[in-house]
């Protein structure tokens, strides 16, 4: 049986399932049979608000009539109907194609005034061209780079094509956005070391973690130290930490020792992250430091030490057979827990640290391009 079906079974039957706190569902155009069942058995034991963009009448809201009588007979007739703000649009055009999109008799519509271009190629890069062309135009013609923005449904999906046409194209921009945390160079080292810690994982997923410049471990003798764990066939989780605080002449693994002193998964995780320092460009370039020692003060804590996707992903909990801890963390909710883009800058790009615009929705927006760190030496 699927956790979903249990999950709605406990909501059903079992009193101690939920403690009574009201849920928000945003973000839904449709749900699917699980995610109904789990409205009706919350709605029968808390106070359940459904968001839904829907307007009676509008043929662009049509395939959402039946979920929206569904719900209202749910709802037992306690609706809230936002008013319509179109009008606050300060182009006439789009108001009107907002309001009449696929509108099988739409009232005539204003003039364009440039305010809508629609253009056509093949592919994401071309198109992407396209509108690269148009932004130098603009910027030819007297608009400031930063008032102009490229909005894109999903920045994950659109990155790469943003980033190599407009890098091409030497157009200054900034990224606005949220990525997953199992996306991030630190969110991957820092999952290596938890499936490492709590889902009995062996020695690649523990020295993915030493080897990235976030461990503050030498990544020359990291490399040497796993050399030597290979050439003895030593893969297992007990003997891989075992064997490695040999070659180390004894000494723990700071890492390990910091997640296992914690009180709880929460705790843990933050003092990993507080103990974490952001790798400097001069981090990186070393190879003198020896294996082992604490990153230096002035390399900076990480940002995720209190970011709070980290705590909610640390603080859900579920079965795991074989566990020395026996419950460990949802480390799939921490690889979907997202974080603000960290701020980076190469080549007259700068990714700006943000949120987006809309939960749904990103943004690519033009800026002046950043000043030029000095190259040391």
């Amino acid at each position: 049986m699927e956790e979903r079906e249990v999950a709605i079974r406990r909501l059903r039957s079992d009193l101690d399932a939920w403690d009574g706190r009201p849920v928000f569902a945003y973000g839904f155009e449709d749900l699917t049979g699980a995610e109904w069942g789990l409205l009706e058995a919350l709605s029968a034991r808390a106070e359940v608000t459904v968001s839904l963009p829907y307007e009676p009448g509008r043929a662009a809201f049509a395939s959402l009539r039946r979920i929206q009588e569904d719900l209202a007979a749910l709802a037992a007739g306690r609706i809230e109907e936002l008013p319509s703000r179109s009008t606050e649009s300060g182009q006439p055009a789009l108001a009107h194609l907002e309001r009449h999109l696929f509108a099988d008799d739409p009232p005539p519509a204003p003039a364009l005034d440039g305010a809508i271009r629609f253009f056509e190629a093949a592919g994401a890069r071309g198109t992407l061209e396209l509108v690269a062309e148009e932004i130098r135009e603009l910027a030819g013609a007297g608009t400031p780079l930063d008032e102009i923005a490229i909005v894109v449904p999903s920045l994950e999906r659109w990155r790469a094509p943003l980033e190599t046409v407009l890098g091409t194209l030497r157009i200054p921009f900034s990224l606005e956005g949220r990525a997953r945390l199992g996306q991030t160079a630190y969110g991957q080292a820092l999952l290596a070391l938890l499936r490492f810690e709590w889902q009995q994982a062996g020695r690649r997923e523990l020295y993915a973690y030493l080897r990235s410049p976030f461990s503050g471990f030498a990544r020359s003798n990291v490399d040497f130290l796993e050399g030597r764990l290979r050439g003895r066939g030593v893969s297992g989780r007990d003997t891989v930490e075992e064997e490695t605080i040999k070659l180390r002449d004894g000494q723990p693994l700071p890492p390990l020792e910091a997640l296992r002193s914690a009180t709880g998964p929460v705790e843990a995780v933050r003092a990993l992250a507080a103990a974490t320092s952001t790798p400097t460009r001069s981090s990186r370039r070393s190879s003198t430091r020896r294996f082992g020692s604490a990153p230096p003060a002035s390399a900076g804590r990480s940002r995720f030490s209190t970011s709070p996707g980290l705590a909610r992903g640390a603080s859900m909990p579920f079965s795991c057979s074989g566990s020395r801890r026996g419950r460990f963390p949802g480390a799939a909710t921490l690889r979907r827990s997202s974080t603000r883009t960290p701020a980076a800058r190469s080549n007259g790009r700068h990714e700006r640290d943000s949120y987006a615009r809309t939960p749904s929705s990103a943004s690519a927006t033009s800026s002046t391009p950043p000043a030029r760190e000095p190259r040391d030496g």
